[in-house]
């Protein structure tokens, strides 16, 4: 019993030097005294609440452990309609100071010796004007512009003018330019700069893309440390520069390296002679959570003719395995976020979902979730729901 206590004390010991410390304070001029401030932590597109603070005497704090710094963090407020916008910056030294005295809470100002939050600082002095008037817009237009979204999105779009989301385009690219410039000017990016190249880099896959902006994006990622070339956020800035042939129905599937809860490795192939639902998720994406219970169901109804496969698009190790503690299933990552698996099978947004036949050849792949959809599709496709197979 005395052993299996040092053990344990041992354990807790390495445990806590892999951790740092860290504390927030920040104070804010002129705000409402119910003005909650919440915290967020990220990993890779994924942002979580770890923290929320009520202002007393226009103060609030944090503090905790990382387990990795620096790490990035953002903070939001609620309770004040006068406060709009967020603000990202980066935490890894022992105290991080933010003082918040414009409405605009993206330029609030951040102090930290730290050399990324310098670099960051850097960042939205450049762009604080653009920014100001942007957050400004969006906060006062944002039900016109949700309006002229769906408008353009829906089955029969309107032909005609869309003033709000001109504005937000024009703003938009105006910041980016600000940006750029900035990023062309640096002898060597860093963690900032693989954070502000990979927006740009995702506005490849865009019709709209602007002319030049891939050769741009191209020559920075060129520049790029090897060491940031090889993570997530890295990989998935060379799918965008050098996308992957995409696999379309028809075709035999993209396989690849994914990894269980316990890190043992897995490649689709190891699951063929069954039908496979593939199902491509995040924790952040509302409709994806909405669709496990139905995909558990499905799961076990079929259990001898079909596997759901769910693949996960967390890059960060623990937070994937945060996001699965309570489902069930076949639950698999490649930790490589959209530059993953995904990318292989066309990424248009999550949830995705791929059929793959028992040979291994594609036989469905659509993106979006509504209740009942998997039965409608699969009883076209492999008639399972009736005891028939193809």
């Amino acid at each position: 019993m005395k052993k299996c206590s040092v053990f344990l004390f041992l354990l807790v010991t390495l445990a806590a030097v892999g951790q740092k410390e860290y504390r927030i304070e920040g104070k804010v001029r002129n705000a409402a005294g119910n003005t909650v401030v919440q915290l967020l932590v990220w990993a890779g597109n994924m942002g979580k609440v770890i923290g929320s603070d009520t202002l007393k005497d226009g103060r609030f704090s944090f503090r905790g452990k990382l387990e990795e710094v620096p790490l990035r963090m953002s903070v939001f407020v609620e309770g004040d309609s006068a406060l709009y916008g967020n603000l990202s910056f980066w935490v890894g030294e022992p105290l991080t100071k933010i003082e918040g005295d414009k409405p605009c809470v993206a330029l609030w100002k951040v102090k930290s010796k730290l050399r990324q939050q310098q670099e960051e600082n850097r960042f939205v002095k450049n762009s604080a004007r653009i920014t100001r008037e942007y957050e400004r817009v969006r906060f006062d237009k944002e039900d016109e512009y949700v309006a002229e979204y769906k408008d353009q999105h829906s089955k029969h779009p309107k032909m005609k003018d869309y003033p709000v989301t001109r504005l937000f385009d024009s703003l938009s690219a105006l910041k980016a330019e600000a940006d750029l410039k900035i990023l062309e000017e640096q002898a060597v990016l860093s963690e900032v700069g693989l954070e502000r190249l990979y927006e740009h880099a995702r506005k490849l896959r865009s019709p709209q893309c602007p002319p030049g902006l891939r050769e741009r994006v191209e020559k920075l990622y060129l520049r790029l440390d090897p060491a940031l070339k090889t993570t997530a956020r890295g990989n998935e800035i060379h799918i965008y520069l050098y996308p992957v042939k995409i696999c379309e129905v028809g075709e035999r599937l993209a396989d690849g390296l994914l990894f269980d809860r316990e890190g043992r490795e897995h490649h689709l192939s190891d699951y063929l002679g069954k039908y496979i639902l593939l199902d491509f998720w995040s924790r952040g994406c509302g409709p994806c959570l909405m669709a496990q219970p139905e995909l558990e169901e499905l799961a076990e109804k079929f259990r001898d003719s079909l596997h759901v496969i769910s693949i996960s698009l967390e890059v960060s190790e623990k937070g994937w395995k945060e996001a699965i503690r309570d489902l069930k299933g076949i639950q698999l990552c490649d930790f490589k976020g959209e530059g993953g698996l995904i990318a292989s099978y066309g990424f248009d947004g999550i949830p995705k979902f791929v059929v793959i036949g028992p040979d291994g050849k594609i036989l469905d792949k659509w993106t979006g979730y509504g209740k009942g959809i998997f039965e409608a599709r699969l009883k076209k496709l492999c008639k399972i729901y009736d005891g028939e197979n193809k």
